[in-house]
């Protein structure tokens, strides 16, 4: 290892084509499984149920998500993986490494962080409904051949109004959309996961989710190499949560999100300085003098003309196309911040305002502001909105920088 030429373990291997149509068929995704209509149904009734016993156990998310359709893009999931360091546990770009973390699963798919493990034991009254679960399992899979089907269990369960009619549906939900396999049975692992789940017990759900993830792109970037260095022809079985990685990337990486321009431009309208167009009136819109509440660096707004325009004039300046357009969209942890120069401009423009005495253990005074987001952030102008004096651009060419955001993340899944 030789300063900062030294390597990381996946990063001189060649990458494999990865455009080959039989090297996607090569692959199977056995977790990707979409809610039935009956499955959507249930799942429906028994949130109205049991919505205060899910959220306590940290699932009521997990569970809704998974009547969302995600279309699936072999493509894209192949170019990931083909990135994936399984020493590392990382994404290897020329750029620096990424990677699906336990707050990516507890934000995109739900699944919480918190609880106690997968392998908790049951407490006698616990075993007690294990014990009765055990009990019809056995009645059906004796009546169906030796394995138990997602539509056996519905068709004793499903509006059966028993008193194992909610555990019965986390016994259907955890195997089929969160610990599936390769074939559509259930499995009774998952029983004592289910019952503390049922009576609201905290299971930390991602960190079996992401460990089986991380697992699998293992497996898969082996099988890419393989397929890329020979002409072997064999198959590959994942039952992973892929689809979690996929609305990951899509997350990550927005120029690949398929809904990337609505989102965007939506966001960009919210934060342009503009005429909001009424039924009978027509109002100034000025974000950019509150853009912390959007989490950019707040500066001294500029003046902005208010000539009243009249609504189709007020709604043709709203609707024009923005133009070269690179999105900030502020992180959900990001802490409001103002610039020197704004603390100046407040200080003197607004002097009623500043800290007496008699608050000084209450506010922060404009001094400490500026002298703290000069240590912070120093002459950083990167994300200050439109209408500002430090923006350079006009407000229908603005250069506003991408970063991250985790508020918006549910949104990249959509229900067809």
């Amino acid at each position: 290892m030789k300063g900062s030429e030294a390597m990381l373990p996946c990063q001189n291997r060649s990458a494999p084509s990865l455009h080959s149509n039989a090297l996607s068929k090569s692959v199977s995704y056995w977790g990707w499984r979409f809610a039935n209509t009956k499955f959507e149904s249930w799942a429906i009734e028994m949130a109205a149920l049991h919505e205060p016993t899910w959220r306590e156990a940290g699932i009521f998310e997990a569970v809704m998500a998974s009547i969302y359709r995600i279309p699936k893009n072999p493509d894209l999931i192949l170019g990931i993986a083909e990135k994936w360091c399984p020493y590392t546990k990382t994404f290897v770009f020329p750029w620096g490494e990424t990677a699906v973390t336990l707050e990516d699963v507890m934000v995109l798919s739900g699944f919480s962080v918190l609880g106690s493990p997968v392998f908790a034991t049951l407490d006698s009254s616990g075993k007690e409904v294990k014990a009765k679960l055990d009990k019809e399992w056995k009645k059906i899979k004796k009546a169906k051949v030796n394995f138990v089907t997602q539509v056996a269990w519905m068709e004793r369960f499903m509006d059966s109004g028993d008193e194992l009619e909610h555990v019965a549906f986390l016994v259907l939900w955890l195997n089929y959309f969160v610990f599936p396999s390769r074939l559509y049975h259930l499995y009774k692992a998952v029983f004592p996961i289910v019952v503390h789940l049922s009576t609201g017990t905290r299971i930390a759900l991602a960190l079996a989710v992401l460990a089986h993830l991380y697992a699998e792109l293992s497996l898969l970037k082996k099988h890419i190499t393989a397929f890329s260095e020979s002409t072997s022809t064999a198959r590959i079985d994942l039952t992973a949560l892929f689809k979690l990685l996929q609305v990951w990337t899509w997350e990550r990486f927005k120029e690949l999100h398929p809904n990337l321009d609505v989102e965007f431009v939506s966001f960009a309208r919210c934060i342009k300085v503009s005429q909001l167009v009424g039924i009978d009136n027509v109002e100034h819109y000025f974000p950019n003098r509150v853009a912390s509440q959007f989490g950019m660096l707040q500066d001294v707004p500029c003046a902005v003309n208010q000539n009243n325009l009249s609504q189709e004039a007020a709604w043709n300046d709203y609707n024009k196309p923005i133009n070269d357009l690179a999105l900030f969209i502020p992180s959900r942890s990001a802490i409001p911040r103002v610039t020197p120069t704004f603390c100046e401009w407040w200080r003197r423009s607004f002097p009623e305002f500043q800290t007496s005495s008699k608050d000084k253990d209450a506010n922060e005074s404009a001094e400490t502001l500026k002298a703290r987001d000069r240590k912070s952030l120093g002459a950083d102008t990167s994300f200050v909105p439109s209408g500002s004096k430090m923006n350079k651009k006009g407000k229908d060419n603005m250069k506003i920088h991408a970063q991250d955001s985790t508020n918006t993340r549910r949104k990249n899944i959509k229900q067809e």
